[in-house]
């Protein structure tokens, strides 16, 4: 469980510096797999080590800082006693709504796979996105 909060925590601060980067003109990348490269389970074997050390290194960094009547202690701890969630997946905008991975839903729609091109996103492309951070395509046979 604690490696999701710290993954978590790492995909907020990456659609925050995204998001700041879009605003300021500069171009954001992203990274698109085709099929060949489509396995959930290696993937994630190589994004969980990344980061835990990076929660490790913001624990170390950060950990005595106070957040209010917190720290980060307690929030990487597992949140006991306070009100609080420590997540990275999606933010919500007040301009353009909800951002998954610092996609807006109509950047979503064009670059998640469909089964109509210009349809909606399959759920499985969302959650990989939601889960590894990059955008894929699946092969769909009907």
């Amino acid at each position: 469980m604690g490696i999701f909060r710290a993954v978590a925590a790492l995909s907020k601060l990456r659609s925050r510096l995204a998001q700041q980067s879009t605003s300021l003109g500069s171009v954001r990348w992203l990274q698109i797999q085709s099929a060949s490269d489509l396995d959930l389970r290696s993937q994630l074997e190589e994004l969980i080590p990344e980061q835990q050390e990076c929660l490790k290194k913001l624990k170390t960094d950060y950990g005595k800082v106070q957040l209010g009547n917190i720290t980060a202690d307690m929030v990487i701890g597992g949140m006991r006693g306070i009100i609080g969630l420590l997540w990275e997946t999606s933010l919500l905008d007040p301009d353009e709504g909800i951002r998954f991975r610092g996609l807006s839903i109509p950047e979503c729609q064009k670059l998640l796979p469909a089964v109509n091109p210009g349809g909606q996103p399959l759920p499985e492309g969302l959650l990989w996105l939601l889960l590894t951070g990059k955008v894929t395509f699946f092969n769909i046979d009907l």
